[in-house]
């Protein structure tokens, strides 16, 4: 787990490139940036990458110094269906939440701040079975806002 300022994350994702062109978080990234009728306040991002317990046959993608296993997720159309899973977003919500959760654990509970977003990031390949050499990983990710205080 690592911990990025709202800007980077912002340009990282102003630049990433869709499929096919179509900026499906364009919303969410202006949403981001303060606009429209309210502010989110996100000053930075717990980047949370889920590792598989038993990777099996499949190899980890190398980048940044990190090893990261890898995931299937299927294609709709061009575009990938789901990204994340509820068992990895549950725990992290700790992280967005206001207010202690009395069942965190400490490392989560230590990464909880006020104007904290979760980012959970998925290396993805589109095909089943072992990955190629050549096939590079589709950055999948999940954004989780913070929760407001009342």
């Amino acid at each position: 787990m690592g911990v990025a300022a709202a800007t980077d994350i912002e340009r990282v994702l102003d630049g990433y490139q869709w499929a096919d062109g179509y900026r499906s978080l364009q919303r969410e990234l202006e949403f981001m940036g303060g606009t429209g009728a309210s502010d989110p306040e996100i000053r930075d991002w717990a980047l949370v990458a889920p590792q598989l317990t038993f990777p099996g046959k499949d190899r980890p993608w190398d980048a940044g110094g990190h090893s990261f296993s890898v995931k299937f997720r299927s294609r709709v159309g061009v575009r990938v269906g789901d990204y994340s899973e509820p068992q990895h977003r549950q725990p992290v919500e700790v992280i967005i939440s206001p207010e202690p959760v009395a069942s965190a654990n400490e490392v989560l509970e230590a990464h909880r701040r006020a104007g904290r977003g979760v980012f959970l990031f998925y290396p993805v390949t589109h095909h089943d079975g072992e990955r190629a050499p050549h096939d590079v990983p589709t950055m999948g990710f999940a954004l989780l806002v913070p929760t407001q205080r009342n």
